[in-house]
């Protein structure tokens, strides 16, 4: 299910992404966990955070506004680009991982990351 925090974040840095996570009380004392761990919040995503949580126990477990469903922490990412080179007249390709600034992203859920 997904659950609405009301919690907006108007301004991520853009090399961090949030990662949401379960909360190991609510996953030990109730089987309540969150499904996708770690959810990602990219850096540009405006709109509210929604948590997709999974109940895994045979009893109902009820959320109350205030109540703490999951937690956040921020990670340092970095993109990976493709570049061609030519070595010895042979054609390969080498990945390289570095840092991309400009780059346009898009999304949130369904988002199919182009």
């Amino acid at each position: 299910m997904n659950v609405s925090t009301g919690i907006y974040i108007d301004l991520i840095e853009e090399d961090l992404v949030g990662h949401i996570y379960s909360k190991s009380g609510i996953a030990l004392k109730y089987g309540v966990v969150v499904f996708n761990s770690p959810g990602i919040i990219d850096a540009d995503y405006k709109d509210e955070i929604e948590v997709i949580l999974m109940n895994y126990s045979k009893e109902a477990y009820i959320i109350k506004r205030g109540d703490t469903i999951a937690q956040m922490g921020f990670v340092k990412t970095f993109k990976a680009i493709k570049k061609e080179i030519e070595i010895h007249g042979c054609a390969c390709r080498e990945v390289l991982v570095s840092m991309i600034k400009d780059v346009e992203k898009n999304g949130g859920f369904d988002s199919p990351g182009k």
